[in-house]
C-alpha cells in the first residue's frame, strides 16, 4: 500500500472531484463556499496553485460530482438549485441542464461509453437521469 498525502487542509467541504483530459490539472466541488477550485497539479501529483474555477448561485447546496468530457469541459451537479452546468475549460459557463421536472437534487454525474451521454444521479426522486451532450 501506498501513502496518504494531504494536499490542502482548507477547502470549504471539499466534495466532487475531476481531473482535467492531460491530467495536469484537478478540480474539486467545494460545496460550502459554491465554487469549484482548479488545481494545478505537478508531475509528482501535488498541487503547485489553486484558484476559484467556477461558482454556482448561492443556494442551500453547491455544487457536488463533477465529471470532463472529450472536450475538456466540465459538467457540476448542482443540488441546491436543481442543475448540472457546463463549464468550458477556462471556467467560462456554456448551459446548464434543468433537472427540477425529476428533482432538485442532481448529486453526481459521469459521461457513459459513448462520450456523449451525461448519466445523471438524482437523489431526491432516486432516479437516474441521461441527457445528449452537444459536441465541443
Amino acid at each position: 500500500m501506498g501513502e496518504i498525502d494531504r494536499l490542502i487542509s482548507n477547502g470549504p467541504s471539499p466534495n466532487g472531484i475531476a481531473l482535467n483530459r492531460a491530467g495536469t490539472h484537478c478540480y474539486v466541488a467545494m460545496t460550502r463556499s459554491c465554487e469549484v477550485w482548479r488545481f494545478a497539479l505537478r508531475p509528482d501529483a501535488l498541487v503547485a496553485k489553486a484558484n476559484c474555477f467556477f461558482r454556482v448561485p448561492a443556494g442551500t447546496s453547491g455544487p457536488d460530482g463533477m465529471a470532463v468530457d472529450a472536450a475538456d469541459r466540465l459538467f457540476v451537479a448542482n443540488p441546491g438549485h436543481g442543475q448540472v452546468w457546463g463549464v468550458d475549460p477556462h471556467g467560462h459557463a456554456l448551459f446548464r441542464l434543468d433537472c427540477t421536472a425529476f428533482g432538485r437534487m442532481p448529486t453526481n454525474c459521469c459521461f457513459a461509453p459513448d462520450g456523449r451521454t451525461l448519466l445523471i444521479t438524482e437523489s431526491q426522486s432516486g432516479t437516474v437521469l441521461a441527457a445528449e451532450i452537444p459536441p465541443g
